[in-house]
């Protein structure tokens, strides 16, 4: 890791993804611009005649296009500031390798915080934790809409500022489960559970689409997803979004980053395979 501060790593991951925002193509402002030029060419016109008609006839389109052209000549510069300040932002922010190694402490961190929420220790697990990273890019309690964002590393791996997490647990008895909404930008825990199921009562783990109706920070709808589950009885469920083409089709991604939902699918049948026969 560089070195940067901790302090300096929720700013430096703000630029570091606010790089990545789309740029409109036209500066806005550009239109009224174009309008302001065509008002001042009339009054310049108008007032080539003779006769006070002819001045009062040019003011009346002179002075809006100079009042049109100084407010859209602003929103136009403003405009160009951002873009240039989201340039200098991008190449002085942290690498694609930075950023991916404050994620991995991140999530380290999580699955940390999972075993003390489920009180165990290492020795209780029969084998490592599994964990399922999935990304987040619609409203969620207790996170800043502004860290509801994304970007495509150089090295081509798509990273988001926020995340759903499930850390699952496997001792001899029960299956545990801790859930939460990491938010990465903020290197926040939000919204955070857990849940304890012994073997036999687990009646399913799955991986299935779903319908669902959630919009999105752009303003899209998620209309449908991939959901792991894992189910029980009285129908209760562990469940977590781990794909969506609306994602996909907005990060330009053909697949989001691996989510270890198969990971834990398998872990999860292979001691149900051992308890229940």
């Amino acid at each position: 890791m560089s070195g940067r501060s901790k302090t300096s790593r929720p700013s430096a991951l703000r630029a570091y993804f606010r790089a990545a925002e789309p740029q409109v193509g036209i500066p806005p402002g550009s239109g009224l611009l174009g309008i302001a030029a065509l008002l001042l060419l009339i009054g310049l016109a108008t007032s080539s005649g003779s006769g006070s008609s002819s001045a009062g006839c040019a003011s009346f389109f002179i002075v809006p296009g100079v009042v049109l052209g100084v407010w859209s000549g602003g929103k136009m510069f403003r405009s160009w500031s951002r873009r240039w300040r989201r340039l200098r932002e991008a190449a002085a922010g942290p690498l694609d390798e930075e950023v991916q190694a404050w994620l991995d402490d991140g999530l380290d961190c999580v699955k940390e915080r999972a075993l003390l929420a489920l009180s165990l220790s290492d020795e209780e697990l029969v084998s490592e934790l599994v964990t399922i990273v999935a990304p987040v890019l619609w409203s969620v309690d207790g996170i800043d809409h502004e860290d509801l964002s994304f970007r495509t590393g150089e090295d081509g791996c798509t990273r988001f500022g926020v995340y759903s997490l499930a850390v699952i647990a496997l001792t001899q008895t029960n299956l545990g489960v801790f859930r939460c909404e990491y938010d990465f930008i903020q290197d926040a825990v939000r919204n955070e559970s857990t849940c304890e199921y012994h073997y036999r009562d687990i009646v399913a783990v799955s991986t299935s689409k779903v319908s669902r109706s959630l919009r999105m920070r752009s303003g899209e709808r998620l209309t449908e997803t991939q959901e792991f589950r894992v189910s029980v009885p009285n129908g209760e469920a562990v469940r977590i979004t781990v794909d969506a083409v609306e994602i996909r089709r907005m990060t330009g991604s053909d697949a989001l980053p691996a989510s270890g939902a198969e990971k834990a699918a398998r872990a999860i049948r292979a001691m149900l395979r051992q308890k229940k026969f």
